[in-house]
């Protein structure tokens, strides 16, 4: 038999396996707001955009953990902007509004349980353009998968 596995956070320990769905907040995912009560009845814990929680000062109490990735998604957004700091570090900007690495640490020590950087995407020199980087991870992430595959056979 395997021993039980968990992780320990400030709202309580997450035994493993776990059920993370993703949760939205705003107006354009009302669904989110209608099922967001009984997440602690169906999960473990709750994966949150760390685009959804960019204006809070505190986490919301949503009484499970709370995972909250990096928001890079918004690469992908109409008129959105990649690019690489003399540091060499990505940041987004869409609108008048730009995620840095240093941002979402910051909300993600202040509010989240488990952060994770997932999806801000690491500008590799010669690709600037968002939709170009989605491709070409997707491709490189296709080979990697069939390369595996069969050398799994």
């Amino acid at each position: 038999m395997t021993p039980l596995r968990s992780l320990s956070t400030r709202r309580g320990d997450l035994a493993f396996p776990a059920f993370l769905p993703v949760t939205t907040f705003g107006e354009k995912y009302p669904l989110d707001d209608l099922l967001r009560p009984y997440l602690p009845r169906l999960a473990s814990a709750v994966m949150v955009s760390a685009y959804f929680l960019r204006d809070v000062t505190e986490g919301p109490d949503l009484g499970v953990p709370l995972f909250v990735d990096s928001g890079g998604f918004a690469s992908i957004f109409t008129g959105a902007r990649v690019r690489r700091t003399r540091d060499g570090l990505g940041t987004i900007t869409y609108g008048d509004r730009t995620i840095t690495p240093a941002d979402v640490l910051a909300l993600q020590e202040g509010v989240a349980d488990v952060g994770f950087t997932l999806d801000l995407l690491i500008v590799p020199k010669r690709w600037y353009k968002p939709r170009t980087l989605v491709r070409a991870f997707v491709r490189r992430g296709l080979k990697r998968r069939l390369v595996e595959f069969s050398s799994a056979r």
